[in-house]
């Protein structure tokens, strides 16, 4: 938790990398540094009014999906500036978000099998799996009931499975042997 007088700068370093892949699992792109700013950009905006009644890296997804959502039905590319520069030569020593997100294989094989799903199955697993959300959160940000979380998590891992096997050939049901 963060007190009132958190910065956005503080808030930035600590979760730009967690936005970032969130957005990148959430859109199914890795061209999402226009939606991370936007999510900050929201964030300054709305951090007076955060009462803390949840963690800030639940929060921030929240803006982030809302971010993606609005995106999403636009259709177009998100460019908005920061006049204050809170945002802008955030000097860091730490890895870029394109550093943190290797562009492997078995990345991009992954965001093809969870854009194949049905978009609440992707979010869920996303949620819970990916970032590693507890279901509380989870239901939080999706607006869900936490039962209604675990439900789709549930069927969302079967479908995820089923679609792992029809994309790897039938190879990961069979075995190596096989």
């Amino acid at each position: 938790m963060y007190p009132l007088d958190t910065n956005i700068e503080e808030l930035f370093i600590a979760y730009r990398h967690d936005v970032y892949k969130f957005l990148i699992y959430y859109t199914r792109t890795f061209d999402v540094e226009d939606l991370v700013q936007e999510t900050f950009i929201k964030a300054l905006k709305g951090l007076r009014g955060f009462q803390g009644d949840s963690n800030v890296r639940t929060w921030l997804f929240s803006i982030a999906r809302n971010v993606a959502i609005d995106y999403q039905r636009k259709k177009r590319p998100i460019v908005q500036f920061v006049k204050e520069s809170k945002l802008v030569n955030v000097a860091s020593n730490a890895k870029t978000p394109e550093q943190v997100v290797e562009l492997t294989e078995t990345t991009k094989f992954v965001l093809n099998v969870l854009g194949n799903l049905n978009p609440r199955f992707r979010e869920v697993i996303v949620l819970r799996g990916v970032h590693d959300l507890s279901s509380k959160e989870t239901a939080r940000i999706l607006g869900w009931t936490t039962t209604k979380v675990n439900v789709t998590f549930h069927r969302a891992i079967k479908a995820a499975q089923e679609l792992l096997i029809q994309e790897s050939g039938g190879f990961l049901e069979n075995g190596m042997d096989g």
